[in-house]
């Protein structure tokens, strides 16, 4: 029996967060009774990810302090100030060599769950095995969910856009390499919109913790 090739999940949370005019980091700010940073985390190592590894930035200890005793792995960004690309590259950079794929999940979702990640997992493993078929070779290499055309995150990167990732400037992340490999793009479809709800301000908390 060949077993999965594994996928790695790398867990954003190096942002100083400057729209969220709070008193706090929003990666520690609590939802649900938990830090959002803890929450994200808790899910990724609850799914079929091989690994989680949390990248740390502004205020790093109280993030890492939010997430002890969770079996993760860590990748500090003294560069975070110059944008979300500089997370990327500092996860990817921390990927075990073992792994075909990284995952790379924001730690703003508080409705995120294993089962999101898995369906993605999942979706790309039922890819690779279509390769094998002569009839339809299939070319996926990023895998991302959407709800009613709305993509969002988390989103799947193949080994073979580890190049093209870690190059990335600026603060778009994985956009970029999005736009530029959009043929080989897998939307997935959710059920459900609430995984893909963000927290961008302390307004989008109190609205999505009146969803609790």
């Amino acid at each position: 029996m060949v077993m999965p090739e594994p996928v790695s999940g790398v867990l954003l949370a190096a942002g100083a967060s400057t729209r969220f005019a709070a008193d706090q980091p929003k990666q520690i700010v609590t939802f649900g009774g938990e830090p959002l940073v803890r929450r994200a985390a808790r899910q990724m190592l609850a799914s079929s990810l091989a690994e989680v590894i949390v990248v740390t930035g502004f205020e790093w200890a109280a993030v890492e302090s939010a997430v002890a005793g969770l079996p993760v792995r860590f990748a500090h960004n003294s560069r975070f100030l110059e944008g979300q690309s500089t997370s990327v590259v500092t996860g990817l950079g921390a990927v075990d060599a073992t792994s075909g794929a990284a995952c790379f999940v924001p730690c703003d979702q508080p409705f995120l769950d294993a089962a999101t990640i898995d369906r993605l997992i999942a979706t790309r493993r039922g890819g690779i095995a279509d390769e094998a078929r002569p009839a339809g070779r299939q070319t996926r290499r990023i895998w991302l969910p959407v709800f009613a055309e709305r993509r969002g995150a988390p989103v799947i990167f193949d080994r073979q856009l580890f190049g093209a990732l870690a190059a990335l400037g600026g603060d778009e992340g994985g956009r970029q390499v999005i736009r530029r490999n959009e043929k080989f793009v897998r939307a997935v479809c959710l059920p459900d919109p609430a995984p893909l709800l963000d927290v961008d301000t302390t307004s989008d908390l109190a609205a999505l913790e009146a969803l609790l």
